[in-house]
């Protein structure tokens, strides 16, 4: 904005927004003397879609199941002959804690079968029983009966390694023509 350079005493000088201005010799200065009348506002536009939701951070350890693994014995109806050895093995492949057992069998349970879980590292994996028993895991076990779960504080704790080789031994079976261990888990 540029006021005239020689005003005169009570010049009127009004810009390019409507303001009115009167020029004061006395004082040597421009005062305003009214200023612009502006319109009504207009309406407020629509409001713009919302943006994407931001990526969800982690959620904390979950000591929930994360999985089962199954494994089964199976004779078909002939009696397993009474034995100690090996009944399966699998590998890790997260670090873990095994929070129970259910061990059940199909048909001809009237026997006894008695397991341990062992653990070890894939570099110290030897095949052998007891080399490792997982910590405060007694295994599952069945004495005459079809089902049997293992809910105990005593189970609770074991845990391995990501890599670990987890191992089911029967330590003794008698009397039964099948059975099926399944070892509950979550990831640690």
């Amino acid at each position: 904005m540029s006021f005239p350079v020689n005003p005169s005493n009570d010049e009127i000088y009004i810009n390019s927004l409507g303001t009115q201005y009167k020029y004061v010799s006395a004082d040597s200065k421009w005062i305003i003397e009214s200023k612009a009348v502006l319109g009504n506002q207009g309406v407020t536009g629509l409001q713009g879609v919302t943006g994407t939701q931001g990526v969800k951070g982690d959620t904390g350890i979950d000591y929930s199941v994360t999985g089962i693994i199954n494994i089964s014995y199976n004779n078909g109806s002939t009696p397993i002959a009474p034995f100690t050895g090996l009944v399966g093995e699998f590998e890790m492949p997260y670090k873990f804690r095994v929070n129970g057992w259910d061990m059940w069998c199909a048909s001809g349970c009237t026997g006894y079968i008695r397991t341990t879980v062992n653990n070890q590292t894939f570099a110290n994996y030897t095949n052998k029983l007891g080399d490792t028993s997982m910590s405060g895991l007694t295994g599952p076990w069945l004495n005459g009966h079809l089902k049997n779960t293992g809910v105990t504080t005593s189970w609770a704790g074991p845990t391995g390694a990501a890599g670990d080789i987890v191992s089911i031994w029967a330590n003794y079976v008698t009397g039964v023509s099948n059975f099926n261990v399944a070892l509950k888990y979550s990831k640690w």
